[in-house]
């Protein structure tokens, strides 16, 4: 699963907040709308877990929303740690897999080491295995 799929996994899933609608998008169907407007902080979904994109910046560029980059940002990945609840315990870099951090919560009811990199993505997927989401 690349880390967009992972992304919005963790912004419905784990955060607890589907997709936002594209009538709730601020563009809606405008076209005057000024791209680097459109992807500010300030105009993020309710639930603060989405922001809003367009396809580019061509004519018939639409409006779309992508979820906060949640795998690739440990920013964000330590709100999902915040979501969650638990105790984290993260062991890396793994010898032989020297570049991979194991993560997993503490009291989970699927507590099982996941390993991946970056720290990020991991703590995204021991996430979902900790609130028993199957993603494989």
């Amino acid at each position: 699963m690349d880390n967009s799929e992972l992304d919005v996994l963790i912004a419905e899933k784990v955060m607890g907040e589907p997709k936002p609608s594209l009538k709730e998008h601020p563009c809606g169907d405008d076209p005057s709308w000024i791209p680097w407007a459109v992807g500010s902080d300030l105009r993020r979904s309710k639930g603060d877990n989405w922001v809003p994109k367009t396809t580019g910046y061509g004519d018939g560029d639409k409006p779309i929303w992508v979820p906060l980059p949640f795998s690739s940002n440990v920013e964000y990945a330590w709100k999902v740690v915040e979501k969650i609840g638990l105790e984290i315990n993260i062991v890396g870099p793994i010898i032989p897999k020297a570049s991979e951090y194991g993560v997993y919560f503490e009291g989970a009811k699927n507590r099982l080491v996941v390993y991946d990199k970056p720290i990020s993505r991991a703590i995204c997927l021991a996430a979902l295995k900790a609130i028993g989401f199957a993603y494989i």
